[in-house]
């Protein structure tokens, strides 16, 4: 796993347990398991330490977004703006900067008009 913290992590089963981790890309937004907090993987670890999916982080973004924007996967494990109805992972509660932005997770899909 090459992960660096704020990637947003997806699992070939998205699931927490019993799959592989990798960075989520444009296709793969319905196995979302969180955003990567920087904390090692042992095997004493428990997952959502490593894999945050609730509450407030900063996550990896690919292009500049802005308080409100919804947030849905993008290249590379970073997020983009979402453009379109899809899933998010959440919304952006403040302007990005150096290529990260505080999210407020929150995992659903939403039409957006």
């Amino acid at each position: 796993m090459n992960f660096q913290t704020g990637n947003v992590i997806c699992s070939t089963n998205g699931k927490l347990s019993g799959g592989e981790f990798y960075n989520c890309d444009e296709n793969s937004i319905q196995k979302f398991v969180g955003i990567y907090s920087g904390v090692s993987i042992e095997s004493k670890t428990r997952r959502d330490e490593v894999f945050v999916s609730k509450g407030v982080i900063e996550v990896n973004v690919s292009e500049e977004i802005v308080e409100g924007d919804y947030l849905t996967t993008g290249l590379d494990g970073k997020a983009k703006k979402a453009n379109s109805s899809t899933f998010i992972i959440g919304v952006a509660i403040e302007q990005s900067r150096l290529g990260k932005v505080k999210v407020a997770l929150d995992q659903r899909y939403l039409v957006i008009k």
